[in-house]
Formats: structure tokens, sequence, C-alpha cells
């Protein structure tokens, strides 16, 4: 990686790293006073808002590793674990709405969270994305990937700190 990519990433990395602060403490006062954002629902697409931060932090942080494979490497790591975040989110609400489980302390879906489930197929493509770039890097040793993947991470921080907004909108 060219060392004009330093800058970026460690900005990118500096609005991630305030952006889940931020909301992460937020988030937990919401949830300590709050007894409807108790349940898991609320919870599961909280920890997917937090997610889309955390994955451009998680990223850009094994980016600026000193080793000619650190971007790559960052960008099938990172989204891989917002894959299965997401993975944990389809199984929270699919459990009570499709299968008939009932998970308790949990109120119904709300229009806000059948949103976040639906439009979740698009942080699947965002980090499915991000992984193949990585793999592309990696195979072919083109830099033309960082190009896509510093704009993915871009997306991600921005639609986290949206459905963040949103969730507190309700």
């Amino acid at each position: 990686m060219e060392s004009v990519w330093f800058p970026f990433f460690a900005a990118v990395s500096a609005a991630a790293v305030t952006a889940v602060s931020v909301l992460f403490i937020t988030f937990q006062l919401r949830l300590s006073n709050d007894s409807e954002w108790a349940g898991p629902r609320k919870r599961s697409t909280m920890i997917s808002g937090l997610t889309e931060l955390w994955v451009p932090l998680a990223l850009t942080l094994m980016a600026l590793m000193p080793y000619w494979i650190s971007w790559q490497i960052g960008s099938i790591v990172a989204p891989t674990m917002g894959l299965l975040v997401i993975g944990y989110v389809w199984k929270v609400h699919f459990a009570q709405n499709r299968l008939g489980f009932t998970i308790p302390y949990s109120t119904p879906a709300g229009r806000f969270d059948q949103h976040q489930l639906w439009f979740s197929w698009v942080s699947v493509f965002v980090y499915t994305f991000m992984i193949a770039m990585g793999i592309v890097g990696i195979a072919a040793g083109a830099v033309w990937p960082l190009y896509v993947v510093a704009a993915l991470c871009i997306w991600l921080l921005i639609s986290g700190v949206w459905e963040a907004w949103h969730h507190f909108k309700q």
C-alpha cells in the first residue's frame, strides 16, 4: 500500500472510533432508561448499526499495520465479522417471526426493525464485496480494489451513523 493511503485510513479510523464510542455509550444509556429497548430485537438492530461502524474501524486499523497485504487481510477479516453479526440479527428476527419461537422480553417488530431486517441485504452485499476486493487484491496484487474498499468504508460509516440516528428518532 502506498503511503498516500495512510492519512486516509487514519482519518477513517478516527471517525469510526469516535462514532462507535459515542453511539455505544448512548445506546447503553438508552437501554438502561427504556424498557422497550431491552428486547433482543432492538439489541440486535443496535448491534448491527454499531457493526457498520466497527467494520471500517477494524479494517482501517489493520490497513495501517506495516505489512504488505494488511489492507487485504483487513478487508477479509472485518467484513466476515460483519456477516456473522447479520446472521445473528436474522436468527433473532426469524426465530420469533417465522419459526414461532418466543423470545422472552421481546417487543413486537416495529416498522424500523422490519426495515432493518430487509435492508440488511445491503450490508451483506457490502461485506461480501469487501471480502471479494481483498481476495482480488491478494490474488492479483492490484491496487484498484483498495479504492473500492475505501469507498465501502465511507459508505459503512455513513450508513451506521444513519441507522443509529433513526434508532433514536423512534
